[in-house]
């Protein structure tokens, strides 16, 4: 945040969330109405606290950024043993760190049978890479839930963390090899 929007969310916050209930209040007072109390309270409560929540939001990363898709792996047709597929996906602020989660999906009512290896790479706007790597998977434990959307098993999830030196429009970019229906994907954008 630069001194000009730190300035505009002083002002704003003095306006409405002093200035305004403090105004309601000695109008109440002056003119014998409680009900402006009441308002006044209500104004200056509600508007410091959606303050606190955005000043949490801004300077505290408690509400990270999550992107999350699906990528699909190879089908019936395709002949190759892998498929590459990609997404896009939107990075808010330069220098941010990234936290990338690519879990492979099976087929339904299928066990994750051997070991996968994907191939991941993440370009930026500019088209330079600031991800590269990849990672020989093993199939995951089930694990018994009560509510489960799918009954497709899964691989233990490929972790890696990295830093875009650009705001913008990023590229992800993921080779899924045969056995795998589709790879789900979360990436957590955090500021600090």
């Amino acid at each position: 945040m630069d001194d000009s929007q730190l300035i505009h969310v002083v002002i704003t916050f003095a306006v409405v969330g002093i200035l305004v209930p403090a105004t309601l209040w000695y109008l109440a007072i002056r003119l014998g109405k409680p009900q402006l109390k009441m308002w006044g309270a209500v104004i200056g409560v509600t508007y410091t606290l959606l303050f606190a929540v955005n000043a949490a939001h801004e300077w505290l990363d408690w509400f990270p950024n999550v992107y999350e898709t699906y990528l699909a792996g190879p089908n019936q047709r395709t002949r190759g043993t892998s498929a590459v597929s990609d997404a896009s996906y939107r990075v808010n602020e330069a220098g941010s760190r990234h936290e990338l989660v690519l879990t492979p999906v099976a087929n339904y009512d299928e066990p994750a049978m051997g070991p996968v290896t994907i191939v991941f790479e993440v370009h930026s706007p500019s088209g330079r890479v600031v991800a590269k790597g990849q990672q020989t998977l093993a199939p995951a434990k089930n694990h018994w839930t009560p509510i489960r959307a799918n009954k497709a098993a899964t691989w233990t999830p490929l972790k890696t963390e990295f830093t875009s030196p650009e705001d913008g429009d990023h590229k992800l970019i993921v080779e899924i090899p045969r056995p795998v229906r589709k790879v789900r994907v979360e990436i957590t954008e955090r500021k600090n």
